[in-house]
């Protein structure tokens, strides 16, 4: 069975926030970020609802085995609408396909259809503290590095 990309429902929150939660847990951000699953089911509402946000699932005949959620937002400098990555993220399973690449590709044509004029990725490092596969893939798909971000925890 192929795996199809299509916009994610209310009744998918459960397996999204499972997947986000597991995705934390097995990502640097473990270490740095304190999800909760009831913020998950917040979070994953208020993208379900907003003008300016949308998430898409793979979905493998009712198995979903992957997301991308994105953001638009107004780049304060230019003025230009922005599309971002919140998160994109598949099962390990369920990488070796192109239902990633899937996901990117509906996320940027949903960003460009509501006037976005640059699509945003980050790449997060690994619990080995390394990024540079994801970014061989960015550049691969005609992405660019702009920077790089660094978090303290201040409590």
């Amino acid at each position: 069975m192929s795996v199809t990309i299509r916009a994610a429902t209310a009744d998918d929150v459960p397996i999204i926030v499972d997947m986000a939660l597991h995705f934390q847990d097995t990502t640097a951000y473990a270490h740095h970020l304190r999800a909760t699953p009831s913020m998950m089911v917040r979070v994953v509402e208020q993208i379900l609802t907003r003008e300016d946000a949308g998430l898409w699932l793979a979905d493998n005949g009712g198995d979903v085995c992957g997301m991308l959620a994105a953001a638009l937002y107004v780049q304060p400098f230019s003025g230009e609408s922005i599309g971002a990555e919140m998160v994109w993220w598949l099962y390990a399973d369920a990488r070796c396909g192109r239902a990633a690449i899937r996901l990117l590709r509906e996320a940027e044509r949903w960003a460009k259809d509501r006037g976005a004029t640059t699509f945003q990725m980050m790449a997060p490092v690994g619990k080995t503290g390394t990024i540079l596969e994801l970014g061989r893939l960015y550049e691969a798909l005609h992405y660019e590095p702009i920077e790089t971000h660094y978090q303290r925890r201040l409590m």
